[in-house]
């Protein structure tokens, strides 16, 4: 996410000075639909989005990373894991044998 909002950020201030660039150049031809002071908002947005992505990413830098334990013996095992290796073996095995019992019904 703080990428994209970083990537906002840019595009936003890339696409307002090109506007700007085009008010300067034809300024009798734009009717005034590129007013000064929507300019100067689309430009503090944009710096605003960069502002905003720069802080999610020191965010996610930052923030604490939680420890995950096996559910059975409390053993510190790999984040997104349930059961250390050897738990994992017993409950798939357990699994399997209750699988082949119900399987014979």
């Amino acid at each position: 996410m703080s990428i994209t909002l970083f990537r906002i950020g840019i595009w936003v201030i890339i696409a307002t000075l090109a506007a700007y660039v085009i008010r300067e150049t034809y300024a009798e031809a734009t009717l005034g639909i590129l007013k000064q002071e929507y300019l100067e908002r689309a430009l503090m947005s944009g710096f605003g989005a960069i502002g905003l992505g720069v802080l999610a990413w020191l965010g996610g830098k930052i923030a604490p990373r939680k420890k995950a334990f096996c559910k059975i013996c409390r053993q510190s095992i790999p984040v997104g894991a349930v059961y250390c290796r050897i738990h994992l073996h017993e409950v798939l095995e357990n699994a399997r044998h209750t699988d082949e019992a119900a399987a014979r019904r």
